[in-house]
């Protein structure tokens, strides 16, 4: 699990901070207060390296111990993609939550029929939605496709999860499928010697020798 380490905001206006390589942190308190901090980037991107970190431990500056959250939202800019502010809320191991937790597929390369050309396969739902206790959610969910057939795909009904925790999407959504692809290719028809040319055609007069 991914530490992040939070320190009480330095500067109130959060155009500002992110000048000044921080990025706003609006923790949710299990008093349900919502209290400002901050993180480095670039801490923050080796927490998140690799993905699959939707709760993480947070360590405050003056605190001893660590604390538990979730990752409620990541606000993005939608034209650079850089991190504008984060929101976090502070849980126990046992609480039940909502949390949608990304699928990490794993043997495509290993996969024959893929290999062999004539079929894709598509990451059709990258996420999944559980409900459970914190302590038991998964940071991800690995799916093997290398034994995934030609036509065939996996739904989220075939995902074994840890006990007690509940899958919230409906159990025929398709995780991975391995499509056939379908080319048609119109080949004109090549005439068979001996046959007879078909009803409205002119047949062509024979040569003379």
């Amino acid at each position: 699990m991914s530490t992040f380490e939070l320190a009480p905001r330095q500067v109130a206006n959060a155009r500002k901070l992110r000048k000044l390589g921080m990025i706003p942190v609006g923790l949710v308190a299990r008093t349900h207060e919502t209290v400002p901090y901050q993180i480095s980037i670039n801490q923050f991107r080796d927490a998140m390296h690799g993905g699959g970190h939707s709760h993480v431990d947070i360590q405050i500056h003056g605190e001893k111990g660590t604390r538990k959250a979730i990752v409620k939202q990541i606000d993005r800019d939608p034209l650079h993609h850089t991190v504008l502010n984060i929101t976090l809320q502070e849980v126990t191991g046992e609480d039940r939550v909502r949390m949608e937790v990304p699928i990490v597929g794993v043997g495509a390369e290993d996969n024959e029929d893929a290999k062999g050309g004539g079929v894709t396969l598509t990451l059709v739902t990258d996420h999944l939605k559980l409900r459970g206790p914190v302590n038991k959610l998964p940071e991800s969910i690995t799916v093997d496709v290398s034994k995934l057939s030609a036509g065939a795909s996996i739904t989220a009904e075939e995902i074994e999860l840890p006990e007690g925790v509940e899958l919230l999407n409906t159990p025929d959504t398709i995780i991975y499928s391995n499509s056939i692809n379908r080319v048609q290719e119109e080949a004109e028809p090549e005439a068979v010697e001996g046959e007879t040319p078909a009803e409205g055609a002119e047949a062509t007069p024979a040569e003379s020798e």
